[in-house]
Order: C-alpha cells, then structure tokens, then sequence
C-alpha cells in the first residue's frame, strides 16, 4: 500500500503577503492623503510592488480603493445572522448606519462611492444613474405585464 501525500495547505503565499501590503498602503495613503489624492504609483511605492502588478489585479486605483473599502467593511460589520435573511439584512444595516455616524466610519464609505462612479460624470452622472435605474424597473414592470 502506498501512502498518500499529505496537501501542505499554503494560508497565503506571496500573493496573499503582496496583497496585505498593498492594501495597508492604500489604508494609510487614504489617511494621510484622502481617496482623490491617491495614486497607483504611490501605492506601489508604497507597498514596495510594481505598479504593474497593480494595474494588472486592479485596473485602476478605483477598482483598488473600491476593493479596500469593501474588504474593510465586510472586516468590520460582518453579516450577521439572525436566522432570516430580513432580520440579517436589517441588523447589518443598522450596524453600517453606526459606524458611519463617525468620521472614521465615513472615510472609506466616502471613498467607496466616489469611487463607484466616475469623476468626471459628476453629479449629471448620478442623475443618470437614477434615471437609468427608474426606466429599468419600468422595463421590468411593463414585462411582468405583458406575460
């Protein structure tokens, strides 16, 4: 009988490690600096990765501060869970409504919807949004009555 090789799990990696690193750079870049300031350069610089690297995972440094935000708040107020999906939605809900009650609770909210939706569509861009998103639910109706 042959043995079989034991899996050596890796928690992490060098890619796991880089990431970590580039992601306490954009922490720290988005304090000193504030979102709008902050650049894929300096985070590389940073993080002491190429900026590549960056460009290649991300794209840009919205997708990058978006995925920290995220990852920020999926960190600190995980779902919770309450045993339906209502009762864990309205929890979760309060608990975001709280910490953004603080300034340091606001920050990388701030971040995350500046970053959702381009600089330059502005306010006129919003709009869009909303009107895009009302002719999509009329759409949805005026399918849902013509079955």
């Amino acid at each position: 009988m042959t043995a079989e090789p034991k899996s050596k799990s890796r928690p992490g990696g060098r890619t796991a490690r880089t990431k970590v690193a580039v992601f306490e750079a954009v922490k720290s870049l988005v304090a000193e600096k504030g979102h709008a300031a902050v650049s894929m350069t300096d985070v590389a610089k940073r993080a002491d990765v190429a900026a590549t690297s960056l460009y290649r995972r991300w794209g840009d440094v919205s997708a990058l501060v978006m995925d920290v935000a995220v990852e920020q708040l999926i960190h600190d107020r995980p779902l919770p869970d309450t045993g339906t999906l209502g009762g864990d939605l309205r929890d979760w809900a309060r608990s975001i409504a709280a910490a953004l009650r603080r300034p340091e609770g606001s920050s990388y909210f701030r971040a995350l919807v500046a970053t959702a939706m381009p600089a330059e569509a502005g306010a006129a861009g919003r709009t869009g949004v909303g009107e895009k998103m009302g002719a999509d639910r009329c759409h949805a109706g005026s399918r849902r009555d013509a079955r």
